[in-house]
């Protein structure tokens, strides 16, 4: 009896073969970066270090979450195929962000991202293009090239804590009674009109502007005719000064940061810095 055997011949994807995973993972030289740069036809983003410290432009200080995630990108991601022939063709004509990174001023490593019309895949391109990843993590990559320069900046108003603080003005301007200020004296900081003074109540609502951030950053507002709220003036030890000045409305709440820049703020976070010269007195 004559048995008939059918030999298949194996032929692995093309795509997946000699693929070096981790071809545009930085590993630990992520830690030697100094800039990064990510231009598309309608942005222009540079995030530079100095110390340890990130700045966006030259302009911001730049958000350390956003930076930490960015980096981790960089560090990790990994190459989970090459894209198909007709994916290729189509990413030429596509809008990509070329992303340029630098140590000590020299370009160690340059490449395009770009995403599928889905949103759910995500391509590196230097000679050829890469469906890529962050192994472990459903973490869309390409959304954080994808950021404008204000969802780059830090949401933090100041860029330092209140140690760093000579004096601080809060005025009403429906209350003026109810002005005060904080000052820093050889004896610490006080608030010179308050003879019984809770110590404990004036540094927490110091840490609290301290930690004061925007919601969103607005390009322009229309002007305003009534006058502020609340006004806070803050001189630091090297006479650098800050004003906020907060509108408070009942769906919104406005704020202006030195004369020039617009932003929403958190209702609730601004009401808690509401207080009188009475919220610092022991009873």
């Amino acid at each position: 009896m004559l048995t008939t055997i059918t030999v298949g011949i194996y032929r692995p994807d093309q795509n997946k073969l000699d693929l070096d995973k981790g071809h545009f993972a930085l590993k630990e030289r992520v830690n030697s970066l100094i800039k990064i740069t990510i231009t598309n036809s309608i942005s222009d983003i540079t995030l530079s270090k100095t110390g340890r410290q990130w700045s966006l432009n030259d302009q911001f200080t730049a958000d350390p979450s956003k930076v930490n995630d960015l980096l981790g990108v960089l560090s990790e991601v990994s190459v989970r195929r090459k894209a198909a022939t007709e994916v290729q063709t189509t990413l030429t004509n596509s809008d990509k962000y070329k992303v340029t990174l630098f140590d000590a001023e020299q370009a160690i490593q340059s490449f395009e991202v770009a995403e599928n019309q889905q949103g759910t895949l995500t391509y590196f391109i230097d000679e050829s293009a890469y469906v890529v990843n962050i192994p472990g993590y459903n973490y869309h990559i390409a959304d954080i090239f994808a950021l404008s320069s204000t969802d780059w900046r830090s949401p933090y108003v100041f860029a330092s804590n209140w140690n760093t603080l000579d004096k601080m003005q809060i005025k009403f301007s429906s209350d003026s009674a109810n002005n005060f200020e904080i000052v820093y004296t050889n004896l610490g900081y006080t608030i010179p009109t308050i003879a019984q003074l809770d110590t404990s109540a004036m540094y927490a609502y110091m840490e609290q502007i301290s930690f004061l951030q925007v919601q969103e950053f607005l390009p322009a507002v229309d002007s305003i005719s009534k006058a502020s709220d609340l006004n806070i003036t803050i001189i630091d030890v090297g006479d650098q000064q800050m004003i906020l000045d907060f509108y408070i409305y009942r769906d919104q709440t406005l704020g202006r940061i030195n004369n020039e820049e617009w932003a929403f703020f958190d209702r609730n976070q601004v009401n808690s810095l509401l207080k009188s010269p009475q919220d610092f007195t022991i009873e």
